[in-house]
This record gives C-alpha cells, sequence and structure tokens, in this order.
C-alpha cells in the first residue's frame, strides 16, 4: 500500500529539484530526457509534479539515472534521498 506521505515526499522532491534549475530551456531538456527514459507523455510528467502520480522505485532511479549522467562515479545525487 502507498502511504500519502510518501507520495507527497517523492513530489516535493521532485519539484525542487525541477524548479532549481536556471531557466525554461534548461527544464525543458531535463523533462523530455526523463519523458523519454520512462516512456511517459508531458502531462504524466507534471502529475508526477503535482504529486497526483506516485513515483515508484523504478522511476525514481531512472530520474536519478537521468540526472546523473554527467556526473563522477561517487559523487552521483539522490533527489530522492531523505
Amino acid at each position: 500500500m502507498i502511504s500519502y506521505e510518501e507520495k507527497k515526499r517523492r513530489a516535493d522532491c521532485l519539484r525542487r529539484w525541477y524548479f532549481h534549475l536556471r531557466g525554461y530551456k534548461a527544464r525543458s531538456v531535463e523533462r523530455r530526457r526523463i519523458n523519454q527514459k520512462l516512456a511517459i507523455s508531458n502531462d504524466n510528467f507534471y502529475k508526477m509534479l503535482e504529486g497526483r502520480t506516485y513515483i515508484n522505485d523504478q522511476r525514481a532511479k531512472v530520474i536519478n539515472d537521468v540526472i546523473n549522467r554527467h556526473c563522477i562515479a561517487g559523487l552521483e545525487w539522490d533527489i530522492f534521498a531523505n
């Protein structure tokens, strides 16, 4: 069973990272990469941002992989970490 608090926490983490990006162009690039990797539409991405769709563990892993694609090994950033 999905906890409401965990669903809200993951949406807040994604929202915090997404709106931390500088400018609409950077947001668009990252959104398109995540959508491509997850094979979802923009509508589904925005539902994840709003917290209307649960971000399961597989989606969280893919999102973190997209975010950390240029990072040095060992310095990866997990946006969903507590």
